[in-house]
């Protein structure tokens, strides 16, 4: 019950607001309930405790997303690159945040981000998955990019079920049925795609 433990949550704040866990804590008890306006001013209170805390500021651009308020989580990222150029968790955030409007400038950051992380899984099938999305310019050459980016991807390791989605999709797009036969078979993927929801992915 949200009002009995908010009052709990907003006292371990009080006694220990050195702890971040405490913040981001008190912070998903109102997302959890799509409490976006009050989640964040939560999170920018603990900032003011802890400025140059990783976990809050992740928490900052993530409820900025969830809220729809994209434009102030990419003033926020683009400040944290001007400050430090090569910080590849922004790079890779302000794709996230750019690229569902502008696709080729989102693709701009994950290629940087993943520049700087080449060994980041995450990066490089999100990299795939929007290079696969990508309909402006030379569409041939971004699915050839996609499919080099799902290969550098696959390397690193097995795949989440969610990310196996991506990875197949594109393989299938540029007909590499060998590889999508190493990722599983359609009933074990589509097993692990049902129990995360991705219900779509069975079609």
């Amino acid at each position: 019950d949200l009002a009995r433990a908010l009052p709990k949550l907003d006292a371990a704040c009080r006694l220990a607001p050195n702890d971040v866990a405490n913040w981001i804590d008190r912070a998903k008890a109102d997302t959890d309930y799509e409490r976006h306006a009050e989640a964040l001013a939560i999170v920018e209170r603990g900032l003011q405790h802890l400025p140059d805390n990783q976990r809050l500021f992740e928490a900052r651009i993530m409820i900025l997303r969830r809220s729809g308020r994209f434009p102030e989580a990419e003033a926020h990222l683009l400040k944290r690159i001007e400050t430090d150029p090569n910080d590849s968790w922004a790079h890779f955030q302000l794709a996230e945040t750019v690229g569902r409007f502008d696709r080729p400038r989102g693709n701009i950051h994950y290629q940087k981000a993943v520049e700087l992380s080449p060994s980041n899984q995450n990066y490089w099938i999100n990299l795939a998955n929007s290079l696969d999305r990508t309909r402006q310019g030379d569409e041939a050459a971004h699915i050839q990019a996609a499919y080099e980016a799902v290969l550098k991807a696959i390397s690193l390791g097995p795949l989440p079920s969610r990310q196996l989605r991506m990875a197949r999709n594109i393989l299938v797009r540029i007909g590499r049925f060998d590889l999508v036969s190493q990722l599983g078979t359609f009933r074990d993927l589509g097993r692990g795609w049902a129990n995360e929801s991705l219900h779509d992915a069975l079609h």
